[in-house]
């Protein structure tokens, strides 16, 4: 935690996500447990892949993919809905884009 910025909690297992731009869907793998949802809109700008993921009804959160200067990926996901009066969400800087 710091004055701005609060790190709650934090993944350390080994998670997977898969988007399919076809289907609309994305996929998410964590050890044995899959789960599906469904990629409402997709939209860019600026250079950033934006993808809204919740299921038929409602979007439940933001993926958003920004290029670094460095050329990695840095990918922000990113809660509609506000916790205890606070964004809840998650980034990283160890992803990798695969297409196929």
């Amino acid at each position: 935690s710091t004055d701005q910025v609060q790190y709650p909690y934090s993944w350390t297992d080994h998670i997977v996500w898969e988007y399919d731009l076809v289907k609309m869907t994305a996929t998410w793998t964590g050890g044995p447990n899959q789960l599906v949802y469904q990629i409402r809109k997709v939209s860019t700008y600026d250079g950033i892949l934006r993808l809204e993921i919740g299921n038929q009804f409602k979007t439940g959160w933001v993926d958003e993919f920004k290029p670094q200067r460095d050329g990695t990926m840095l990918l922000t996901s990113i809660n509609v809905k506000l916790v205890d009066g606070q964004m809840d969400g998650s980034f990283t800087r160890n992803v990798r884009l695969i297409s196929r």
